[in-house]
């Protein structure tokens, strides 16, 4: 272990390629059904969304509507949460550290 060989065990790779294929169905699903929402990170079979807010709609409204397409999306298991205040912060923060060119 450790040594690069250059080759990749099957195994490995169709876990890989799983985990991609199911995460092109969800990104898909995402952006059907919350127009404007953004992944904000992936890592293996994770995957972590931005939605944007919108007007009427409840918590319980999204949960329904992903638990309506679980299993199209290949969902395992799901939460959702509003921004937390430490979330604007790192924002802010990584905004701050990256001014851009003027």
């Amino acid at each position: 272990m450790g040594e690069r060989t250059g080759h990749v065990a099957a195994r490995v790779f169709a876990e890989w390629w799983l985990a991609e294929d199911s995460g092109a169905k969800l990104q898909a699903v995402m952006h059907h059904e919350f127009p404007g929402s953004s992944m904000l990170e992936h890592h293996g079979y994770m995957w972590r969304f931005n939605l944007p807010k919108q007007e009427g709609v409840s918590l319980g409204a999204l949960f329904g509507v992903l638990e309506s397409r679980r299993e199209e999306a290949c969902i395992a298991e799901y939460s959702l949460s509003q921004t937390t205040l430490e979330q604007i912060f790192n924002q802010f923060a990584a905004l701050a550290g990256n001014p851009q060119d003027e």
